[in-house]
């Protein structure tokens, strides 16, 4: 069973020779819509990858927090 559903996938270029272990910051923020804003950015060069996704079948966020187990405010 899967407990994981792909919705976006890409990659965030990052510097030849860069060590493993270093930070990449991940953010994910929602507006009334229902839209998810989702930044990620490799901190010690500071190059980063934006999305947006919107829900194309949820009509309200009331919807969108049943499906996704959590208020929106």
């Amino acid at each position: 069973r899967d407990f994981v559903n792909i919705i976006k996938e890409g990659e965030l270029p990052l510097p030849k020779g860069r060590p493993k272990g270093q930070e990449i910051k991940v953010t994910f923020s929602y507006d009334k819509s229902g839209a998810m804003h989702c930044k990620f950015q490799d901190v010690k060069s500071g190059k980063n990858m934006e999305f947006d996704l919107r829900p194309k079948e949820l009509k309200s966020t009331d919807e969108l927090s049943k499906n996704l187990d959590f208020k929106i405010e």
